[in-house]
């Protein structure tokens, strides 16, 4: 199936955005702790790729969770040959 292939090639590059967010939240607490300047100004970039993350999510989910329907109404039904 083309649409759970592609799901599977962005499972990669989307796990990579996440650990470039995920990094970007550890800078933002160690720029924090040293009281920088810059630190709330990541800290709002960092707000705002996490809940793009979240939202991207939200979204593949729903689409796996399709495509499991669509899966399980293809499958052919099970009888036990009786008539």
């Amino acid at each position: 199936m083309i649409k759970k292939e592609i799901l599977l090639d962005l499972e990669e590059p989307l796990d990579r955005l996440s650990c470039g967010v995920n990094a970007i939240g550890l800078m933002v607490l160690g720029l924090a702790q040293a009281h920088e300047p810059y630190a709330n100004g990541l800290h709002a970039v960092w707000d705002y790729l996490r809940e793009a993350e979240l939202d991207v999510q939200k979204v593949l989910a729903k689409l796996w969770n399709s495509l499991r329907v669509v899966q399980n109404r293809k499958s052919p039904v099970q009888t036990d040959g009786a008539a």
